[in-house]
């Protein structure tokens, strides 16, 4: 998958995570998340996403941020399956 295909699928969940405030968690903070850490850290990463240059980084993060729908009830894995296909 391209650079340009991950960042077009990133753009298309940013209205999924609509609500909440982009915020990037602290990595070093051990916690129970809520929802609107998540959400709000799956938003960030879909804004990073668009202003990456390294393809892998980027397809690690989009894998996270498909985690995160997955867990959330907001995709399914056939939908995000076909997301990712070119």
């Amino acid at each position: 998958m391209t650079l340009q295909k991950i960042q077009d699928i990133a753009q298309s969940y940013v209205p999924l995570f609509r609500g909440f405030l982009a915020v990037q968690c602290p990595g070093h903070i051990r916690h129970t998340p809520n929802r609107g850490d998540y959400m709000g850290h799956g938003m960030w990463m879909c804004e990073q996403i668009m202003e990456m240059d390294d393809r892998d980084k980027a397809m690690r993060w989009l894998c996270f941020i498909q985690g995160i729908l997955w867990c959330s009830g907001l995709r399914t894995i056939d939908e995000m399956r076909n997301d990712n296909r070119g």
